[in-house]
């Protein structure tokens, strides 16, 4: 018979064991949970359980995102301070690739575009317009009957007839360093009947040059100390000049007026004079005068040896030398070498004194960089070959051309217009006369040549003339040229400048008994300065290539401004989440960030298992 006894005590305490567990259990639980085990039998159901974690899942994903959105504008904020400079490295970068040349690069495009603008269908010809200050009365100036103020020349300034000049850089070569390049500038001129307004073959009447390179003769002729050779130097030279009182003027047609070579000489031969008692004198052929003058050439070029840019990009195009030494250059005891990169001559230039040094001033390029870094200050000079000398722009406003932003620069009508007096450097230009003008004489075998602005723009004591001579008052915005340069290529986007070919009027002394009624240039209006004519050199970037620089210059331009914006945007909306975030803590504290571990396994299986 079994022993009951036993069998119910083993039963009580398996009982007893089974509880302890149970109760041990809900003690843990309650306690992950946070809930006293006095509340158990009031444990919420399954539903409402799902809907807690669930709760707690979508607070902590909130919060999660909070951070990430703080971290995100901070990122915002601080990325002002290198993106925008990033990416400036980055267009710095790839510009100086595609101007800077140390050394010959026959298939690259842009080093092709840097040789030649003649580029077939992406040319980018610099178009010179030219027009004439074509005299209308020519028989009046010569004709002493004439009250002084009929005397005076009246102009009519004709259309323009235009030429497309290509320039080619030949017979290219670098320095060593390749900081340097010398290359034979050539030019060539070529007819475009489309933008001509006047024909080639239409025939104008201009002043020329010839009379008043005679009295400037006279006036620095040093004399011979025999009186009877002087005499028969001035009268002589005087009586051939007035045997034809046409020699004032040159009419020809539009073609020679600008390609043809003016040449005038006096003795036209080898003279030899004997004095009474004294020595024999030899004038030799031209020694008077020796006048070759023309205003453009076809195939006609100079030397140039210009800074690369290499090492220092902003020095892009300065010009360092510059020499009209022929292009099959052949050494002579007078002219014994080429320019080059070793000597320190800077210039084969003899019209100036003291010789000019061409640097800081450009020619084409104005500098990677340099305009973007202080547009107001930074434009060098530009040098102009027919000058033989930079001529000086002044900034005048930022621009558009064709979407492109650009830096605008007038020509200046300062310091490089006023006379000696004004301004005591000029006179190494020997600029001694009245101001508004660029005395060239020194420069064209002494024939005295003026340069100025159109109308004589910037040249009052000239300009006072004009309704007397049949010219319209000068204008700024018709009359001075102009630059708009891209800023962070130097490249010159759109050009206008505008040169006016001047000669002095002076009647020729009286070398004989001249009569009022003899038609004579002793009758010349005194002290007049005669336009010529106008010279304008335009450029401008096509449409196409000026839509292809303007997407890739836009583009640069609007990831830099979207890099200031969306950081002023971060800072914007970084105060506000950390105003918010401040408020939040203030009044939940930091516990409450994360409520609680949801997505925990056990702790899902006890909710589950203590639920049900």
């Amino acid at each position: 018979m079994r022993d009951t006894t036993k069998l119910m005590g083993n039963e009580s305490l398996r009982s007893a064991r089974a509880k302890h567990e149970n109760d041990e259990m809900s003690s843990q639980l309650s306690s992950a949970l946070s809930i006293d085990s006095k509340e158990m039998p009031n444990w919420p159901n399954r539903k409402k359980m799902e809907k807690l974690k669930k709760q707690r899942c979508k607070t902590n994903c909130y919060h999660i995102l909070w951070v990430i959105l703080g971290l995100f504008l901070f990122i915002g904020c601080i990325q002002i301070l290198w993106a925008p400079t990033y990416l400036e490295n980055i267009v710095h970068d790839g510009i100086t690739d595609a101007f800077i040349f140390t050394g010959p690069k026959p298939n690259d495009e842009n080093y092709a575009k840097w040789v030649t603008n003649d580029q077939g269908d992406e040319s980018i010809p610099i178009n010179v317009y030219l027009q004439f200050f074509n005299v209308t009365n020519p028989e009046d100036l010569a004709n002493g009957e004439l009250p002084m103020e009929e005397r005076l020349p009246k102009f009519n300034l004709t259309p323009p007839i235009v030429y497309a000049q290509y320039y080619y850089r030949e017979n290219i070569s670098f320095s060593e360093d390749g900081t340097m390049s010398r290359s034979y500038f050539k030019t060539m001129f070529f007819h475009d009947p489309e933008l001509s307004e006047i024909e080639e073959d239409d025939v104008f009447t201009i002043i020329a040059p010839l009379v008043s390179g005679g009295v400037h003769w006279r006036d620095t002729y040093q004399p011979i100390e025999w009186d009877f050779v002087n005499n028969w130097l001035f009268d002589g030279f005087f009586q051939w000049l007035d045997s034809d009182p046409d020699n004032l003027f040159s009419t020809a047609t539009a073609r020679d007026l600008i390609f043809d070579i003016l040449n005038a000489k006096w003795p036209n031969q080898t003279v030899e004079i004997n004095v009474p008692l004294g020595p024999t004198y030899t004038i030799p052929e031209g020694s008077v005068i020796d006048f070759t003058y023309g205003m453009l050439k076809n195939g006609s070029g100079s030397w140039y040896i210009s800074h690369t840019g290499y090492g220092d990009e902003q020095r892009m195009g300065e010009v360092l030398k510059w020499s009209n030494q022929a292009q099959n250059f052949e050494p002579d005891e007078d002219d014994p070498v080429l320019i080059n990169f070793d000597d320190m001559n800077h210039t084969f230039i003899d019209c100036w004194y003291p010789h000019l040094p061409y640097s800081p001033a450009h020619f084409i390029y104005q500098g990677v960089w340099a305009v973007k870094e202080d547009p107001e200050t930074s434009l060098p000079p530009f040098f102009v070959s027919t000058l033989k000398k930079p001529l000086i722009f002044d900034y005048y406003k930022p621009v558009k051309y064709r979407d492109i932003p650009a830096e605008q620069y007038n020509t200046s009508t300062g310091r490089q217009f006023m006379n000696e007096s004004q301004y005591p450097p000029n006179a190494q230009y020997f600029q001694f006369g009245t101001s508004g003008v660029l005395n060239m004489t020194h420069c064209f075998n002494e024939l005295p040549l003026f340069f100025s602005l159109p109308h004589f723009y910037g040249a009052p004591d000239f300009a006072v003339n004009n309704s007397r001579i049949g010219l319209r008052d000068p204008s700024g915005d018709k009359d001075n040229g102009f630059l708009q340069v891209e800023p962070m290529t130097g490249a010159i986007l759109n050009a206008e400048v505008a040169l006016q070919g001047n000669v002095p009027i002076d009647p020729l002394p009286n070398y004989g008994n001249i009569t009022e009624d003899q038609r004579s240039l002793v009758h010349l209006p005194p002290g007049m300065m005669a336009p010529t004519y106008l010279l304008t050199y335009e450029a401008h970037l096509p449409e196409a290539g000026a839509k292809d620089l303007a997407k890739q210059i836009n583009l640069a331009n609007n990831l830099d401004e979207g890099f200031y914006i969306f950081g002023y945007v971060c800072m914007g909306f970084g105060v506000l989440w950390w105003t918010f975030t401040m408020y939040w803590l203030g009044k939940n504290g930091c516990g409450k960030v994360f409520p609680g571990f949801c997505c925990n396994k056990n702790l899902h299986s006890q909710i589950r298992d203590a639920a049900f």
